[in-house]
């Protein structure tokens, strides 16, 4: 498995595990101190995405401004 996919599976349960010790009231000084270590772990996860993240769509065309593919360029209209 890539580091970047790990980066976001602990970035996902380290929120989540934060969220549910919120809803259970759990002691205060630990949630500040998970509640202050999370910009890390999100830049941390970021970082790993930006480094070892390959993007895998089509490259866009020369004339081409945007590329949606999920919907066809042609009935999008004007915006």
């Amino acid at each position: 498995m890539k580091k970047f996919k790990i980066a976001i599976i602990f970035a996902t349960v380290y929120l989540l595990v934060y969220v549910l010790l919120i809803q259970i009231n759990f002691d205060y000084a630990f949630i500040f101190i998970m509640f202050s270590f999370s910009p890390v772990v999100l830049v941390y996860m970021v970082y790993q995405i930006l480094k070892n993240g390959r993007y895998l769509g089509k490259e866009l065309g020369a004339n081409e401004a945007y590329g949606y593919q999920d919907v066809d360029k042609n009935t999008l209209g004007t915006f």
